[in-house]
């Protein structure tokens, strides 16, 4: 759990769910590693996502936020993402469906409770590899080393999650 992480999360007109979205990553990022931080790439939205992704960003100091002031696209938000990052890692999100935190345990090398799937919205990418992949220059896709083929237990089983443990400290309860 010692690899650096960086998430790439572009979001258009998202006021509605990025919080929830953002919620569920910060639940599952503990479990894969302790370096990490998730970057909100708004692509010019134009309702209050702004105002959630600052709000956001005050409350978690893992959360940071970058914004076009203008829509150009998932691809376009995710290079300035790159550029904006310096994790050896770096798990960017597709920006077209909504967010499942067990994909990136599918995707994520080595982890223990990940199984097969065919297609993911996450892919998972490292600088320092050698042929480029799609249009992302310069970065290259991390293949699975090994994947289990259990699935991932059920919710009530799990580890108590990141907000929980924040509340937890936080409130001392």
């Amino acid at each position: 759990m010692t690899r650096s992480l960086s998430v790439l999360l572009p979001v258009h007109n998202a006021q509605a769910t990025l919080e929830a979205d953002v919620g569920q990553m910060l639940d599952v990022l503990p479990e894969l590693t302790h370096d990490f931080h998730l970057m909100i790439l708004d692509d010019g939205s134009t309702d209050a996502t702004f105002e959630v992704a600052q709000e956001l960003t005050t409350r978690f100091p893992q959360v940071k936020y970058h914004r076009h002031s203008r829509r150009r696209g998932a691809e376009a938000a995710i290079r300035d993402g790159l550029a904006h990052t310096q994790s050896p890692i770096v798990l960017a999100h597709n920006g077209q469906t909504r967010i499942d935190p067990a994909e990136v345990l599918r995707v994520w090398p080595g982890y223990s409770k990940a199984t097969t799937s065919p297609r993911s919205s996450f892919q998972l990418l490292r600088r320092d590899a050698g042929q480029p992949i799609g249009p992302f220059r310069g970065i290259h896709r991390i293949e699975p080393r090994h994947q289990s083929e259990s699935a991932l237990p059920p919710v009530a089983n799990r580890r108590p999650t990141f907000l929980s443990r924040l509340k937890t400290f936080a409130l001392g309860e």
